[in-house]
Formats: structure tokens, sequence, C-alpha cells
């Protein structure tokens, strides 16, 4: 069976352990495409060159190798190929973008993939649906509705597209399949959890261990993340546990301006990086964190959880979306309910009282990583729906109505 996995660096990071564990399995074929756009070029795992032309570029084990960390060049051997779909307008729908999508379409043919797995929609890659209608297709959807605070743009229109020209959709969590806007009645899915984030250990510092009372709030810092209930929670914290820290690690979003830091009595005090994180400054303060803390007010499902989890670190999240689909609630982790600081600072105080049950709640996470986590269980569950639709579509042709051929009407915009 010939598979491509088409990703972009935004997901790549939960891409490329799927990504090896499929390479692995006897009788796959496994080519990937990763889309560079000005949108989206580096990612914290593949740095290509800050420009290249516009085009569908082929590389080497080698070349693969001079772009990625040498911690990970193992994650890229068993590949078949590994093709870049570059994209240098910022308007995807320009002349030079769809000369791009063109080729991509022709070098697809060439390979004759039996399935394209989309990770994702992308409004760059609109038109190889249309041009590849030999080949089933599989959607994953990473966030079912836009986060609140950020904007929505097109993208639901985008994905309503995608999800016409799929045979499958491939959810994240059972909230996110409950929620998506789109009407999938017609359409066979499934749920497949996010995997531990383990790519991470990659840059572990050895002699490095847990701190003390040490709460840990990372990722990408916008409205949904729950900032402000953190800080409300963190003076309660600091009256009752002494020398309490509170990590505050990532890069706020564009127009999001980071609150300011109460002061904290008792010794506490709070250690801050509002910038771009890197892999080796992420392993450092995982790895010197109690616990993870996520006051998110929304969510569909988490890669800071199962990066925390990769880390055995026990989580403190809220009641919203997915995230209790990841939570055994006093086993992996505590369940509070939303923008409530006092509901937050208690379980906080709860667990940092209790050095021994934190420790419990690691090997709890080291079981689950182990099993319903491990990239090894997700990648069967992925190439049982390949075979699934290889082997609808070796018994009937797909059969494409005059509205799913034509552009749809955002395109032309």
């Amino acid at each position: 069976m010939r598979v491509i996995y088409y990703t972009r660096p935004c997901f790549i990071d939960t891409a490329l352990p799927l990504i090896r564990e499929l390479a692995k399995k006897e009788l796959l074929e496994l080519h990937v495409i990763l889309e560079l756009s000005p949108q989206g070029w580096n990612s914290s795992v593949f740095q290509p060159p800050e420009y290249l032309e516009a085009g569908v570029i082929t590389l080497s084990i080698d070349e693969i190798q001079e772009y990625s960390p040498e911690v990970i060049h193992d994650y890229f051997t068993k590949l078949a190929g590994f093709h870049l779909a570059v994209y240098n307008h910022p308007r995807w729908h320009s002349l030079s973008n769809i000369r791009v999508a063109l080729k991509l379409a022709s070098r697809i043919r060439k390979i004759n993939p039996d399935v394209i797995h989309f990770d994702d929609a992308s409004s760059k890659s609109l038109i190889i649906p249309l041009l590849s209608r030999k080949s089933a297709k599989i959607l994953s959807i990473h966030d079912a509705e836009a986060h609140s605070g950020e904007g929505k743009g097109r993208s639901q229109q985008i994905k309503e597209f995608f999800t016409r020209h799929s045979q499958h959709i491939i959810f994240h969590s059972d909230y996110c399949k409950n929620v998506f806007p789109v009407d999938i009645k017609d359409k066979k899915s499934s749920v497949i959890p996010l995997g531990i984030m383990d790519i991470f250990n990659r840059w572990k510092t050895h002699d490095l261990h847990a701190e003390n009372n040490t709460i840990l709030f990372f990722g990408r810092i916008s409205p949904y993340k729950g900032l402000e209930t953190l800080l409300k929670a963190a003076p309660v914290v600091a009256r009752k546990v002494p020398s309490v820290k509170f990590i505050i690690a990532g890069n706020p979003i564009q127009d999001y301006k980071v609150p300011e830091f109460p002061s904290l009595q008792n010794g506490g005090k709070f250690e801050t990086y509002l910038e771009y994180i890197p892999n080796s400054l992420l392993c450092q303060l995982f790895q010197r964190a109690s616990v993870a803390a996520m006051p998110y007010t929304d969510a569909t499902q988490s890669g800071v959880m199962m990066t925390a989890y990769a880390f055995q670190k026990p989580v403190i999240a809220t009641c919203v979306g997915g995230l209790p689909e990841f939570i055994d609630n006093g086993k992996t982790g505590l369940l509070v309910p939303p923008e409530q600081p006092f509901a937050l600072a208690n379980a906080i105080i709860s667990l940092l009282s209790e050095p021994r049950k934190i420790q419990k709640m690691s090997g709890y996470i080291k079981q689950k990583n182990q099993n319903q986590f491990s990239w090894d269980k997700i990648s069967e569950m992925t190439i049982d729906i390949y075979n699934q639709l290889t082997r609808q579509h070796e018994e009937s042709q797909f059969n494409f109505s005059k509205s799913q051929n034509s552009i749809p009407p955002f395109i032309k915009d």
C-alpha cells in the first residue's frame, strides 16, 4: 500500500512520531509532503533554509538530515520519499501558488498513492483533492472550531471543502467530533487520540530533576489559555505553599497583552520566558516542573498536555472541550472548573502538599504512555483506516457530483 502523508510545520511535531511508526510497517510505502508557506515555514524539529524557490522539491535523506536536528535523524530513515511543497506568495490563490499546486498534483500522480492523508485542511492544497481522484483521502481535524480570542477566517469553509472530498475523517477527541460544524453524516469517521510528545525527550538534560513546588504554564499564550485565571490563583497558592514558583513560558500571540503579574508572599515568585521556546529549553522547563497547569477556557485536545505526559508530569486542567478525555482525574492529574481561580489554587495546593501523590501519578502516566497513548498503537489504528479505504476503493469507484467537481465560491475571491 502506498500512502502520502501531507502535513505542515505547525503539525510536524505531532506528525513525525506517527510518521516514524507508520514507515516501520511492512507492506506500507510512506511518502511525506511538507507544505512550506510564508505564514508557516520553520518548526522546532525541521528548519529549511530561509528561502527556497517556489516549487516541489524532493529531498534525499542527507538533505532531510541537514534540515533537522541530529537527535531525530532516525525519524526519517524509513520513509520512501520526503517532498517539500514550497509556496512563496502570501495570497494562497496567487498564480505562483496555483502553479506550485499543479506541480504538486503532478508529483502525486507519479507517486500514485492508494491513500492521501491530509493532516488538517490547508488553503494551499485545495486543488489537490480535485486532481487526485484515484486516491482515497483522509482528513485529520486538529481543531473543530476556532479558539476564543482567535480569528476564524476561512478555516471552516476550507474544512468543509476537504471534508466533502474525503472518505474518512479522523478526530483527536470525541468532543472535537461532536462539535465539528461540518455535516459528516455521510462520512465515516474515527477518534484517534494524540500520542505522547516523546520526540522532545531527545533534548533531555539527563542530570536535571524536578524542583519542589514548581508549576509550569507552557505554550503559545492566547486568551483561551486562561493565564489570567492562573495569575489570580497564584497569590492564594503562595500563601499556603512556601517558596512556590510559577514558570510562565511561551510566545504571546499578536495583539495579546500579557496581564500584570501579582506580587507573591511567602517567598513565591514568577519565572517568565515570554518568547519562542527552543526544544532544549522546553525540556529543561518540563523536567524542572512538579506539575503542569492548563487553566484553559476552551480546548479540543492539547499538545501541551501530551508533552507534559512525555515527561511524566501530572496536569491540573480545566473541564473544557476534550481535555477530560485525556485525564484520569486523581490518577494522571486533576480537573477543575474553568475561570475559577480558587478551585485552581486549591487543586495546585493539594498536589504540591503531597509529593508522594505526584510520584504515584507519574507512574500511572508512564503506564498510559506505554498503552493508550503509544504511537505504535495509534499507528495501528491509523493503518486499519488505510486498509479499510483501500478495500473500498478496489470494490467501487468514487462518484463525484457536479458540486464536488466545481471550484468552491470562496476560491474565486
